[in-house]
């Protein structure tokens, strides 16, 4: 679990210095580990399978497949070890990559009592919605909460195809949405409910708060449209259209990120709210949340959240943002 979950229960527990020391440092330890199979079994062999795409000596190209070869074996290490503790890692949908990513949110999640709400809570009743094109159920927690899962399992992969993804991203993106909105910090967190990988009925899929407000209203009538459109921008959403974002009263909620963070050449469904800037010069708060992200190593958390490709795209656009101060034209990324 993140250090900031872990402070309450040490608090609850009355625990000693020393012992609460050690429990802090586990908590440390287990981020950092889910972070360095990330870097390479994820990360890392992406970076090598694309050095051995280029023209390269000979003496190279063999250190180079012997690293890769030792990342694959130590890849399959680390998955059999995650399926012994986590019955899904049999489905054809959980990929090495994708486990790997699913390691690293479930490593960092919980920092925040929204969180917190969501992965504690107790279940008392569900119903099956019918949204879009993936399975999705509304789950009712013993806290009051109310959240939406959206299940690996139960993705139209045909569809994802199309929007350029071929493996089960979309929770991952959700949770990823909600991190960085979250490290951005305000309006762009208030924007997005929180959001979590959770296992529910042996069935692995992101879990976001339901939010207030009706779909399909005018989003320009409310105070923060703006800077919706910016975040859209920044993460390359690909399908925002008038069911996927919520007005209550003057606020605007952005639902549903599972096409996003798209990689170049990405189709690009709809982009409704994004389209309505233009070419809007970036406020002096843009420009600052942008210089920061650029600025940070782990992209303000979501580095290891993503695909590589993917956490590159990030960047490129926040730098392309910085350097043309502007909000870029919605369309194929």
């Amino acid at each position: 679990m993140a250090r900031n979950r872990l402070e309450p229960q040490i608090a609850a527990a009355g625990v000693s210095s020393e012992a609460a020391q050690e429990m802090r440092a586990s908590a440390d330890a287990r981020v950092a580990r889910a972070q360095a199979d990330y870097d390479l079994t994820r990360g890392g062999i992406y970076d090598l399978e694309k050095k051995l795409e280029a023209d390269i000596p000979d003496t190279e190209r063999e250190l180079l497949e012997d690293r890769l070869n030792f990342a694959r074996a130590e890849r399959a290490r680390l998955l059999q070890a995650h399926s012994q503790t986590h019955k899904w890692t049999n489905n054809d949908w959980a990929t090495p990559g994708v486990q790997a990513q699913i390691a690293v949110i479930e490593s960092v999640q919980g920092d925040d009592p929204a969180e917190r709400a969501l992965l504690d809570g107790q279940i008392v009743t569900c119903h099956e919605v019918r949204a879009g094109s993936n399975t999705i159920t509304q789950w009712v927690l013993d806290n009051g909460v109310i959240g939406y899962h959206k299940i690996f399992s139960g993705l139209d992969d045909d569809l994802a195809e199309d929007f350029g993804q071929d493996e089960a991203v979309q929770p991952i993106h959700e949770v990823a949405a909600w991190h960085l909105a979250k490290g951005m910090g305000e309006p762009w967190r208030g924007l997005v409910p929180p959001c979590v990988l959770r296992e529910i009925d042996g069935e692995q899929g992101s879990f976001a708060a339901k939010a207030p407000g009706a779909n399909y209203q005018d989003f320009r009538a409310t105070d923060n449209w703006q800077a919706a459109a910016f975040f859209d921008a920044l993460i390359g959403q690909q399908d925002r259209h008038g069911g996927n974002w919520l007005v209550d009263s003057r606020m605007l909620t952005l639902i549903d990120h599972g096409f996003t963070f798209a990689c170049p050449g990405d189709y690009c469904n709809k982009a409704d709210i994004q389209s309505a800037r233009k070419h809007d010069p970036l406020s002096e708060e843009e420009r600052a949340v942008l210089e920061r992200l650029v600025a940070s190593p782990d992209l303000l958390g979501v580095r290891h959240m993503l695909a590589p490709d993917r956490a590159d795209a990030l960047l490129a656009r926040a730098q392309q943002m910085l350097d043309t101060g502007e909000i870029p034209k919605a369309g194929p990324y």
